[in-house]
């Protein structure tokens, strides 16, 4: 937000609106798949930060950051229920707690490389960097496709 001349106070202000769509992304996100199916409902909560990321490279006034910032921010809190839902349908309670653990230590040491890759990226070009962000979680979410099959808990479907 510094490239285009957005005042400091604006961060806090962004990340303050941006937590509070990011709540009501995270308390509605269900309905993505009531209307669009499993397979697309989850597609787009997984794609839309990742647009965001390419738009936040390619906007050039202070608004259009700012309000691209707290899009991009407030919408990666729409996968989160979603994939909680998905992983307590299929890890059984008596493993629960051991691999849901094992899934939060591989995701912080994946976060943190990560973090120091584009921090090293975003040293050379912040636009890049965005650009490269958000291409990974498009990619990602287009490579490893998830459908209505794979939600399926296969203990209750039978």
């Amino acid at each position: 937000m510094l490239n285009v001349n957005v005042q400091g106070v604006w961060l806090g202000i962004s990340l303050s609106i941006a937590s509070l769509l990011g709540f009501f992304a995270s308390k509605y996100a269900y309905k993505l798949e009531d209307i669009f199916g499993v397979q697309y409902g989850l597609l787009i909560s997984i794609i839309l930060p990742g647009i965001f990321y390419v738009l936040m490279s390619m906007i050039l006034n202070k608004w259009g950051a700012v309000l691209i910032f707290i899009l991009a921010f407030g919408s990666m809190n729409l996968q989160s229920p979603i994939f909680m839902d998905y992983k307590n349908r299929h890890i059984k309670s008596e493993m629960r707690a051991t691999t849901l653990s094992l899934i939060a230590m591989l995701s912080g040491f994946y976060v943190a490389l990560m973090g120091l890759i584009f921090g090293k990226l975003a040293d050379y070009s912040l636009n890049y960097t965005f650009v490269i962000m958000g291409f990974i979680i498009i990619a990602s979410a287009l490579l490893i496709p998830v459908g209505e099959k794979h939600v399926i808990n296969n203990e209750t479907s039978e």
